[in-house]
């Protein structure tokens, strides 16, 4: 995976860097109040939300992620979940207001 500054646009549903600088915050995994199992995360969201966005561009099958974005059954959960909490809704609205500003 690519990371910071090489990072590039594979499918036209990928973030630009400008779009993700503006929705990261929404992202950010606080470091846990416990010590929890398993591996602490390593990488950002970014994979997982172009994946996420791909599949709601295409209209494809959870299944059918390309490779290169998050596992397709992560990147289901995280939607799930970011679309029970608002957290999706808060960061696409946020996307929506940067495009409006653009313009």
């Amino acid at each position: 995976m690519e990371t910071g500054e090489t990072r590039r646009q594979v499918s036209p549903s990928d973030l630009s860097e400008e779009q993700w600088l503006c929705i990261k915050r929404y992202f950010v995994v606080p470091p846990p109040l416990i010590p929890s199992r398993g591996r602490p995360r390593k990488q950002d969201f970014r994979s997982e939300i172009n994946g996420i966005l791909y599949v709601l561009n295409t209209g494809c099958k959870w299944w059918k992620i390309p490779k290169h974005y998050a596992h397709w059954s992560s990147a289901q959960k995280y939607y799930q979940t970011w679309r029970r909490t608002g957290t999706w809704d808060r960061a696409m609205q946020a996307l929506q207001e940067m495009n409006t500003l653009a313009k």
